[in-house]
């Protein structure tokens, strides 16, 4: 069975660490990108994070394969408000602030897209330009 992208309601919440642990574990497993959200803050005050690791990933594809895309992306997102901050490394990413579950999961699904080797899924993010 190969091993897909997942979409935007199958991005596993790592908010506790045995859900995080358990959805490294599986996609360690399944050699696969690892992707999942986390909720930060209380009430009102709470934000979303993405965290996405391809070490999992067979045969390993670094994050940076898609840079100039991928960054292009995440500077509109943060113009955009829709995340505060953003950091990684060729092979691990971390999205901060994102103001909703539901935005966090939509750009989760684009970044593990990516990471699968599937640019469009970041143009479908980015500003109008970059589609």
């Amino acid at each position: 069975m190969a091993v897909q992208p997942l979409g935007a309601s199958e991005i596993p919440d790592g908010t506790k660490r045995v859900s995080f642990s358990y959805a490294y574990w599986t996609a360690t497993k399944a050699r696969a990108p690892f992707v999942c959200i986390k909720r930060r803050g209380r009430s009102s005050s709470r934000t979303w994070s993405i965290t996405l690791d391809t070490l999992p990933d067979d045969p390993y594809r670094p994050v940076v394969d898609h840079s100039p895309l991928l960054w292009s992306t995440l500077r509109h997102l943060f113009r955009t408000n829709l995340i505060t901050a953003a950091a990684g490394s060729t092979e691990y990413l971390n999205v901060d602030g994102i103001p909703s579950e539901k935005a966090a999961r939509d750009i989760a699904s684009a970044l593990h897209a990516a990471a699968f080797g599937d640019p469009q899924a970041l143009q479908g993010l980015g500003p109008p330009s970059a589609a």
